[in-house]
């Protein structure tokens, strides 16, 4: 299995963080995704490593090719996993790694209390 630099290097080359802004452009969220470029099985193998070894929780989504798939996350567990990885990942790529605070929580525009305290 790997260690956490392995999964850093995995992540800067085949990783991607894209942002969600609402339409004042708050941020809202992040897709967090990891191309595996392998079958349905070996990707759940790896979620269940994930979950088990480091409690970081992927999901399946489909990739781009017919029988493609990649590791999703959210936010929250995008945070989780982040904090495992930054200590390896360069500077030239922690655009990848970088997730603003939220002004917004959960699914009923609750207002984060750290900004607006």
């Amino acid at each position: 299995m790997l260690t956490i630099q392995g999964i850093s290097i995995w992540y800067m080359d085949d990783g991607s963080c894209s942002l969600k802004s609402d339409s004042n452009h708050y941020f809202r969220g992040a897709n967090i995704n990891l191309s595996t470029y392998i079958s349905m099985g070996d990707n759940e193998m790896i979620v269940d490593y994930f979950k088990k070894r480091w409690g970081v929780n992927w999901y399946i989504g489909k990739g781009k090719g017919e029988n493609s798939y990649r590791l999703c996350m959210s936010t929250i567990e995008g945070r989780k996993f982040f904090n495992l990885i930054s200590d390896y990942i360069l500077p030239s790529l922690s655009y990848k790694i970088n997730l603003p605070e939220a002004r917004y929580i959960g699914y009923n525009n609750k207002l984060n209390p750290i900004l607006t305290s």
